[in-house]
């Protein structure tokens, strides 16, 4: 079973891609994922104030934070670049623009889905299976536990202490 979540369009030829598509694809994404993105955000954030104070103890935790903060801006970029797409897309004017290439942001729109879908939704589905394993009925409440999740290519450990994962 894949942690991968279903592609929620079938690929187009993004050579043809009109302004239309464009609108049509950025629905579709903020639909399937905006939420993950903006939860994910608030999550990985939680996990790096609960961590902070235990990357001063060592270096290794040290490290591990570096590698937290790091993940956390790169989801920030990615959520910016899809903003900006947006913002591109649904300007009042750019239905109408004749010198927009289209085709390009399409492109850019497939790109950065499928970057969420292959990467980003993965991080968080593990993420989120740890947190609820840790809240089962042998986690206590307002414990201090460790959380570990595997980033990017699922070698990268981060480890956070958390008190509660609400």
């Amino acid at each position: 079973m894949s942690n991968r979540a279903p592609r929620s369009r079938p690929r187009r030829d993004a050579s043809r891609a009109t302004f239309a598509d464009c609108h049509s694809e950025m629905g579709a994404i903020k639909a399937t994922h905006g939420e993950d993105l903006k939860d994910m955000q608030r999550q990985f954030g939680r996990l790096k104030d609960d961590f902070e104070p235990a990357a001063r103890a060592d270096s290794t935790a040290k490290a591990r934070y570096d590698r937290l903060v790091n993940f956390i801006g790169h989801l920030d970029a990615v959520v910016q670049k899809l903003g900006a797409l947006e913002i591109k897309i649904m300007h009042p004017d750019a239905a109408q623009s004749t010198t927009e290439d289209w085709s390009a942001v399409y492109g850019k729109l497939e790109h950065e889905r499928d970057h969420v879908e292959k990467n980003l939704i993965p991080i968080k589905n593990r993420l989120y299976a740890q947190l609820h394993a840790q809240s089962g009925p042998s986690a206590s409440s307002g414990a201090s536990v460790a959380s570990t999740s595997s980033m990017a290519s699922g070698a990268t450990t981060v480890s956070a202490h958390s008190a509660s994962t609400a």
